[in-house]
């Protein structure tokens, strides 16, 4: 009797553990399995991170050569346009919907950062389409009629001096608009590539 006894808290003793065993070995693999999750996550935070701080760091260095004058310009100005001729927010586009891998306190300056880039874009356009309007306008223009003495009408120079005035006040209104886009990009970036550079982009 005792000997099947003892047969009994043997064998029962063997089934703990090596369930206790295959618990175990579950237990880690389950670990094993979180830990390559997390540096597969956090390799895709990285990437992302890199990818998106070389894209912004690209365009300011570009922008920066071709930006805004901080003083409004004068109809006498030299006729310029500040088109941006691509698109620099490629990566963010087609990585939108995976901006939420990134730290939560990140996201919020690194969208705002890509709507203002957009929004300036968009102003720079409309800046340069109503310049050239005012240039072409100015380019068809007759020359105004003289006097004997080669003077022009004063009054036919002042209304053409407050018509010019009066079109490219249109001008003034856009860049005014865009130099609000172009401060907001200015200011953000610089947290942005902080931000980013962290991830150790």
């Amino acid at each position: 009797m005792a000997l099947i006894e003892g047969l009994a808290v043997g064998t029962f003793a063997a089934i703990v553990a090596a369930a206790g065993t295959s618990w175990g070995t579950a237990y880690f693999m389950r670990a094993n399995d979180s830990g390559k999750n997390e540096l597969a996550a956090r390799d895709e935070q990285i990437r992302l991170a890199r990818a998106l701080h070389s894209e912004v760091a690209a365009f300011m260095e570009i922008y920066k050569s071709t930006q805004l004058p901080d003083t409004a310009p004068n109809k006498e100005d030299e006729h310029k346009s500040y088109r941006l001729e691509q698109n620099y927010a490629a990566v963010y586009e087609k990585n939108a919907d995976r901006i939420g891998i990134l730290n939560e306190t990140d996201i919020p300056n690194i969208v705002s950062l890509y709507t203002y880039m957009n929004a300036l874009g968009d102003a720079l356009a409309i800046l340069s389409e109503r310049w050239d309007k005012y240039a072409e306008y100015v380019a068809d223009l007759e020359p105004l009629e003289k006097d004997e003495d080669g003077n022009e009408d004063e009054e036919e120079a002042a209304l053409r001096n407050a018509d010019l005035t009066k079109r490219f006040a249109e001008v003034k209104s856009a860049y005014a608009a865009a130099h609000i886009y172009q401060d907001k990009v200015f200011i953000l970036q610089k947290y942005v590539l902080e931000q980013l550079a962290r991830y150790g982009a």
